[in-house]
Formats: structure tokens, sequence, C-alpha cells
């Protein structure tokens, strides 16, 4: 679960620090289509799991979901606020 959060803001910080730092906004405004997208498609895909018989993977469905859910809300919300942030703090 780890992992699908960090590889969203991976590429995140990577379009920003090619960027030379410039705009967080436009940088996350540029990659926010793609990251819902991989969001949605990944929740769609667990989320078939939901369907199975067996309860451990019903629940994998429905913990990928909720989580996948969680990580696109952080996104979308408070990760420019934290590039900007940390703008201010490191000049």
């Amino acid at each position: 679960m780890i992992g699908i959060w960090i590889d969203k803001d991976a590429h995140l910080m990577h379009r920003y620090l090619e960027g030379a730092r410039t705009d967080a906004g436009h940088d996350l405004h540029s990659t926010r289509r793609a990251m819902v997208v991989c969001s949605l498609t990944t929740m769609l895909g667990f989320g078939s799991l939901v369907t199975a018989q067996y309860q451990a993977l019903s629940t994998l469905g429905w913990l990928t979901i909720l989580w996948r859910g969680f990580c696109l809300i952080i996104f979308l919300c408070f990760l420019r606020t934290l590039l900007l942030y940390g703008k201010e703090i490191h000049g």
C-alpha cells in the first residue's frame, strides 16, 4: 500500500525538480489528470476483488479502493501546499 502511495508523489516531485522548482501549481496541474486516471484504474482493477467469494480477497479489494482514494485526496489537496511550503523554507 505504501508503494501505491509513493509512486504518484514521486512522479510529481520529479516534475517539480525537473522544472527548476518554479511553479508547484503548474507542475501539479500538468500531472493531475494522469494521476487521477492512474488512481481510478487501480481502484477499478483491485475493486473487482470486492465481488470475490473469498473474504480475504474481498477485503483486499475494499482496502485498496479506500487507500487509493485517500492517496488521491492527499495528492490533490495537500501536496501542492507542501511543495509551496518547502519552497518558502528553503528559499
